[in-house]
């Protein structure tokens, strides 16, 4: 679901979050995929997925397993909110 829909869905609401509200989940989908991309592909050199204090810097992907990446995604979701 994109952002553009929820707040379509919700301006009515709130129409004067509307604009933060965008911004905020526009964020949130780059943080996302930027971290999916580091954890799930075997790309080389990409942006560091992140904002470290010491500058920009290129890494590689780490093309994590599938075991792997259950762990990180549904077991850790799963220790936050056991009714998983």
């Amino acid at each position: 679901m994109s952002a553009r829909y929820i707040i379509d869905a919700h301006t009515h609401v709130h129409p004067d979050l509307a604009g933060e509200m965008l911004e905020i989940m526009q964020e949130r989908e780059h943080f996302y995929a930027t971290h999916r991309r580091f954890f799930e592909t075997g790309e080389r050199q990409i942006e560091y997925p992140g904002f470290p204090l010491q500058g920009r810097w290129k890494v590689d992907a780490v093309n994590l397993s599938s075991d792997a990446l259950e762990k990180l995604y549904f077991r850790n979701a799963q220790r936050l909110i056991p009714s998983l």
